[in-house]
């Protein structure tokens, strides 16, 4: 099973509990060598903080929530960038959206990026803003790139960032779970300071040598 939330599904499902849980390997040391590369289409702002997220621009990754809440934080004096990595059936409903609420400048669409790690490793905040995951790689991703998460309560997600936020925000899995955790982070400098930190260390547990070895004392055990 990819996480526990799967784990215990299946378990309530088959009525079977010779399940092991192993998690995705992730290849961390090329991740953190491409993060290094500089993002040559897109200047970040200095003087306000940058949101990123990343995935198909499908109804299921929640970007229509996260679009909600931009606009809402920035009405209450919250100004901020968002940008969102990816494409999908998606992207003309929120682009309509994106002009209904004026926000052009601020909400930004920046398509398909081969390499998103230089992207998300610059962000001052990752969200995964998503309504179901199996066990988030986008977020694993941030965390080993070092970046701040708020995520939605879906499966993996308090694996991925502690049962009581050790790591990064879970958040309910609605708009105003986003809004909460995003307005936290946005009005608190030193929280943000703080799961970078948070995020550096976390993201160690999910690196290509752990994650081999995991799968490697399964096999023997056989």
């Amino acid at each position: 099973m990819v996480s526990q939330d799967v784990e215990k599904y299946f378990t309530e499902y088959f009525n079977h509990n010779d399940i092991c849980v192993l998690y995705n390997t992730n290849e961390t040391e090329e991740i953190k060598k491409k993060a290094k590369l500089i993002p040559s289409d897109f200047q970040y702002p200095i003087n306000h903080l940058t949101v990123c997220s990343t995935g198909r621009l499908i109804s299921v990754k929640g970007f229509d929530r996260l679009l909600s809440v931009h606009k809402r934080l920035l009405d209450e004096g919250y100004p901020h960038t968002v940008c969102i990595l990816g494409i999908g059936e998606e992207e003309q409903n929120l682009r309509r959206k994106i002009r209904e609420y004026g926000v052009e400048n601020s909400f930004l669409l920046l398509g398909f990026k081969e390499n998103p790690y230089p992207y998300v490793a610059r962000c001052d905040l990752y969200v995964c803003s998503s309504r179901r995951e199996g066990f988030s790689t986008a977020v694993t991703e941030a965390l080993v790139v070092g970046a701040p998460v708020v995520s939605t309560d879906c499966s993996g997600a308090k694996e991925l960032l502690g049962e009581h936020d050790e790591y990064g925000l879970v958040v309910e899995n609605s708009e105003e779970g986003i809004y909460r955790g995003m307005k936290r982070m946005l009005s608190e400098p030193e929280m943000l300071v703080h799961y970078r930190k948070m995020a550096v260390e976390r993201g160690q547990v999910f690196s290509r040598e752990r994650t081999v070895r995991a799968v490697e004392e399964m096999l023997d055990s056989l």
